[in-house]
């Protein structure tokens, strides 16, 4: 395993071939369970 993949976890994901985190992909999946208040983004 690469330095880079230990630092950033398993998932190899990648937005514009920059890798994501698997904290980052975890602290969007809490936000979209959470859901998003439709009258303050009107």
């Amino acid at each position: 395993m690469s330095a880079a993949r230990s630092i950033l976890g398993m998932s190899g994901e990648t937005i514009n071939g920059k890798p994501v985190a698997d904290a980052m992909i975890e602290e969007w999946a809490d936000e979209a369970t959470v859901g998003y208040d439709v009258e303050k983004l009107r």
